[in-house]
């Protein structure tokens, strides 16, 4: 039963881990770029951001949507990343103009507020660039 579930959803569970990893890339670049080299945390976390970016969309592209890395694949990705982008900041907004303002200012209510926006985004994400990669 659980290698039904488990090859069933390969391709999701696949997408997730990669998703994990990428998250940990980004972190581990932006923390090392602000206590190795005192960058700027501004830059830290775009150097940081676009870094993953890139690796989450190789890895992605070849192993979870077994397409060619190249410009039709990587249109998709970039769209649908600044796609992903804007909802994760949409969910802000809307928590934030819904009572939530207050709590989101707190470390507890930001993280609670980025992994419901990282949630959201990433079912969003996952299933739109299924459909967009399976067309090219």
């Amino acid at each position: 039963m659980l290698r039904d579930i488990l090859i069933k959803y390969k391709k999701s569970i696949l997408y997730i881990l990669i998703s994990i990893v990428s998250m940990f890339v980004e972190f581990v670049i932006g923390y090392a770029l602000v206590a190795l080299f005192a960058a700027n945390v501004v830059l830290a976390n775009t150097v940081s951001v676009i870094s993953s970016a890139f690796f989450h969309f190789f890895f992605v592209t070849k192993k979870v949507f077994a397409r060619r890395v190249g410009i039709k694949s990587g249109v998709v990705y970039t769209v649908t990343f600044f796609m992903g982008l804007a909802i994760q900041n949409f969910v802000f907004i809307g928590l934030e103009y819904g009572g939530f303002s207050a709590a989101m200012n707190t470390m507890l209510g930001y993280a609670a507020a980025k992994m419901l926006s990282v949630g959201i985004s990433f079912v969003v994400m996952y299933n739109i660039r299924k459909y967009l990669y399976s067309k090219i």
